[in-house]
């Protein structure tokens, strides 16, 4: 049965089929099930001799051919073989054989339960053990995981008796969410000290809003990124809650929130089989994880998707109006997000057909003004009461621009623009297939502002990961991101309403497009999987009670101590005796040193001249200067120049655990 369509002059949408009869996910008498399977095993398997070819250009090492490429190779033309003999000789043999299969399996629907499990959970416990290490290590993780995931699509096809290209789409979609679930169990830890370079910052910046139950008195809000610091505020609701209840909170926050968006967007595009909403929430929380797409801009997408009602246009801005609320506490590069999803979302669903003008375009073009002027309004209210000066919201229009980090690169590797064309050129894909049979049928403004926008965010998103500091990954692009996906399904759907009638085609992609689809952010995760950390739990506190036995030893009664690393330990109790210094905490220590905030660092310095404080907590002393060719050498220079060198002048390193990134400076005699 193939899914509703939302509007009369829509195509009806049979991208997926869920009657076994009907032989496919794509409406070709050519291609049947067991095609569609090779299909897929042939596109793991060639994307697996592509990350092999990849590895030996970015390696520079002599051509050799493994055993495991040798592998990949055979799998290939035996793959390749079958669907070419199947599809133009139409050989029954395999299909009897994978007939008998299924037949057996239905006897025991509790062993195709199990068989379907056990792939995802025995590569989750291969992953999370770290047996890659030593147990097949030079196979591509995205070649394993599909073959396991076609074994997990046959035995659930079987077991609940529908059709297996069906099933092998639930099963993409079902592990994927599993692979989500191995890449975050890591972060869920008691381990007292940081477990990446700004981790732990987060949770202090959170307790700032309530900062007075936290510390016992009212501090400045966070300059940077409020919104998120309200959603990680939660567990300080309740007091001397453990830090793994923080981060677990955190996991909770990053898959929570990023598949309600999917299911917001199946909602919006009115999908009422259960599969297939399963199917779109989960392809969604994939595709965005490659940013990956920080948790707190969800909330402005799931209200505009939900609150948005073409019927409702003034109750609708009121939507828009609340989202770019959120959108002003959050990143520059959001202000205009609300006023662009909205307005996205009224071209893609409202026909223009013979109405006027301004008729037609007040309410989209009105839709951008007020979200663009409420984010700016409500950044300036934010700063208000924020209890900061304006110059520490501007750092994001001083720092300098690396424009190399868009392009291949020794220290970043492939590049952001490549990066952003491997995770985005299936969508183009689709939506050129989806839209080009039918150019006609839309106003050519109605596409034409679809495209603006794109190119707005996606100009604005490269702009900003050029910022020094903007990272090496794509979560600088997420509107563009978002959007883009947005459009897409509803190209892809039959849900972008049109103006001029055409005849009745329903969109059908290509199955090797369809598959790319899912196994593109499929393959992004595999390759980002690492396995539960070995964490030294006693040297950590050996080093905190270093710290505290310092602090006991060092710090007079109305003394101070500076805790520029690891203010978490503050936060949790974990350092008792401290009273919180809020200034000069690494991260906008940082954002204001590549800005060259002079106001603010010459503050810094001057408090570092007079010793204001009895002990300073911070990275251990480095003087070293790298070359822009090591990742973020940039970053390292600055912090060299402009904190490191001044804090060693005033300061000595007392005690040093460059494991665990802690020095401790008493002030110079």
């Amino acid at each position: 049965m193939p899914i509703e369509s939302s509007g009369a002059t829509s195509p009806k949408n049979e991208l997926l089929m869920f009657s076994s009869a009907d032989g496919g996910i794509i409406k070709d008498a050519r291609l049947g099930n067991i095609c569609l399977y090779l299909a897929a095993f042939i596109l793991f398997t060639l994307s697996g001799i592509i990350y092999w070819i990849y590895d030996f250009f970015q390696d520079d090492t002599p051509f050799v051919l493994s055993g495991s490429v040798i592998l990949l190779l055979v799998c290939f033309l035996i793959a390749a073989g079958l669907f070419l003999s199947i599809l133009y000789n139409r050989s029954k043999t395999i299909t009897k054989i994978v007939q008998a299969a299924r037949k057996a399996l239905v006897k025991f629907p509790c062993v195709g339960w199990i068989l379907f499990i056990l792939p995802i959970l025995s590569y989750g416990i291969y992953r999370l053990s770290g047996w890659q290490q030593s147990l097949l290590p030079d196979l591509p993780q995205i070649w394993i995981f599909g073959c396991l995931s076609l074994i997990g699509a046959f035995f659930l096809s079987t077991t609940r008796k529908t059709d297996p290209a069906a099933g092998l789409f639930i099963t993409l979609s079902v592990y994927g969410l599993g692979l989500l679930i191995i890449y975050y169990l890591p972060d869920i830890t008691n381990y007292p000290l940081a477990l990446g370079w700004s981790e732990t910052s987060r949770y202090y910046y959170a307790s700032l809003f309530l900062s007075k139950t936290v510390y016992g008195e009212w501090f400045p809000l966070p300059a940077l990124h409020g919104s998120q610091g309200v959603l990680q505020a939660f567990p300080f609701l309740i007091p001397a809650m453990p830090i793994w209840i923080h981060r677990l909170w955190q996991v909770m926050l990053w898959l929570g929130l990023s598949f309600g968006a999917g299911l917001s967007l199946a909602k919006r595009l009115q999908i009422k089989n259960r599969s297939l909403i399963l199917i779109v929430s989960a392809w969604f929380c994939l595709y965005v994880f490659q940013g990956p797409v920080y948790y707190h801009f969800y909330i402005i997408f799931i209200i505009v998707l939900l609150g948005v009602n073409h019927e409702k246009r003034f109750l609708s801005l009121f939507f828009v109006a609340l989202a770019s609320i959120w959108a002003g506490i959050s990143r520059v590069n959001w202000f205009p997000l609300a006023g662009m999803l909205a307005a996205a979302l009224y071209i893609l669903e409202v026909p223009k057909e013979k109405t006027g003008f301004w008729k037609y375009w007040w309410w989209p073009v009105g839709a951008v003004l007020l979200g663009l002027g409420g984010a700016v309004l409500s950044q300036y209210l934010y700063v208000r009461v924020s209890g900061n000066p304006l110059s520490y919201f501007t750092t994001s229009f001083e720092s300098p621009l690396l424009r190399y980090r868009l392009f291949p690169n020794q220290p970043f590797g492939m590049g952001i623009i490549n990066m952003m064309l491997i995770a985005c050129v299936p969508l183009m894909l689709a939506i050129l297939w989806a839209v080009l049979p039918r150019l006609k049928a839309w106003n050519f403004l109605r596409l034409l502002s679809l495209f603006l926008f794109l190119l707005i965010l996606l100009v604005g998103g490269l702009v900003v990961s050029s910022k020094i500091g903007g990272g090496n990954n794509l979560h600088n692009l997420d509107a563009y991101m978002v959007l883009l996906a947005l459009i897409m399904v509803y190209f892809v759907f039959g849900r972008f309403s049109m103006d001029k009638a055409v005849p009745e085609k329903p969109v059908h992609l290509p199955v090797f497009l369809l598959i790319l689809v899912f196994m593109v952010p499929l393959a992004f995760i595999t390759t980002n999987l690492r396995p539960l950390s070995e964490l030294d739990f006693d040297q950590a506190w050996q080093d905190i009670a270093v710290i505290q036995a310092l602090i006991d030893e060092h710090t007079s009664e109305d003394g101070k101590v500076l805790f520029i690393q690891h203010r978490h330990l503050v936060a949790f109790n974990i350092i008792e005796g401290v009273e919180l210094v809020p200034e000069h905490e690494k991260v906008f220590l940082m954002e204001m040193a590549m800005a060259n905030n002079e106001d603010y660092l010459s503050d810094f310095w001057a408090s570092l001249e007079n010793h204001e404080y009895d002990l300073i907590i911070s990275e251990p002393y480095s003087r070293a200067i790298l070359s822009y060719r090591i990742p973020f050498g940039e970053e390292n220079n600055i912090w060299v120049e402009l904190i490191s060198k001044p804090l060693g002048k005033y300061y000595t390193e007392t005690y040093s655990n460059p494991d665990n990134m802690i020095g401790v400076f008493l002030p110079r005699e």
